[in-house]
């Protein structure tokens, strides 16, 4: 399958269009009482602390040992509202496997064109140990893998992509770097569709927007508490 990739740091905001979020709870700040697998903490109870969870609102775990939730202050404060991600999972007695996990949400999708935006934040300085990966069912449409000495703060990234066939498609986040506990962050991530009735959203600098041409995608060292 032929892909094309253009990628750039923006110089000037960029203008995409402004939309409903077809995710469910974007920015992990939904919460309920299910309990922690590592420290037994409700997920409606975190405070300036964390858990890992076997799902949480709109989020899934698909393999590694769950979602690792920590609310501001843990290790950075979120990008907005309170909480945000970790996928490289702290171990714990009840999910086998790396502690690089995977989460997933499944959307339903029709025909056109979309733009799939999170923001990204790595952890350590070390080479290959902040590794997050998005994907729309197996088409990778981000790969990043920063290290705090050249990217120290919350960044948006975003991809646009095309779906040619209507359905229900997963959206994917999993970790790829080093499997100690010490991975990217991930928070208010969002997926609008494009059209050419709606507004103009600008988005802040600084921003990466990753462009596919995917008309033909076949969709048809800061340690924490622990």
């Amino acid at each position: 399958m032929k892909k094309i990739l253009f990628a750039f740091l923006a110089t000037t905001a960029l203008s995409i269009p402004s939309f409903a979020n077809l995710l469910t709870n974007g920015n992990f700040d939904q919460t309920d009482s299910r309990v922690g697998l590592v420290n037994g903490r409700r997920l409606d109870q975190l405070s300036a602390n964390w858990d890992v969870y076997t799902s949480i609102p709109g989020w899934t775990t698909q393999s590694g040992r769950g979602i690792e939730v920590q609310a501001s202050g843990t290790v950075v404060n979120a990008q907005s509202g309170n909480l945000y991600i970790e996928l490289d999972s702290h171990p714990n007695n009840t999910n086998s496997g790396s502690t690089n996990s995977i989460m997933f949400q499944t959307v339903n999708l029709g025909i056109g064109d979309y733009i799939l935006s999170f923001y990204y934040r790595p952890r350590t300085d070390t080479p290959n140990d902040n590794g997050i990966q998005a994907r729309i069912d197996t088409q990778v449409l981000l790969d990043l893998n920063a290290v705090t000495s050249t990217l120290n703060t919350w960044t948006k990234y975003s991809a646009l992509f095309s779906v040619t066939t209507a359905g229900n498609k997963n959206v994917t986040f999993e970790a790829t770097g080093l499997a100690n506990q010490l991975g990217g962050f991930i928070d208010t991530v969002s997926l609008l569709e494009r059209t050419s009735t709606t507004t103009n959203e600008t988005v802040p600098e600084p921003s990466t927007f990753a462009l596919l041409g995917a008309s033909l995608l076949g969709l048809g060292y800061k340690l924490r508490r622990r």
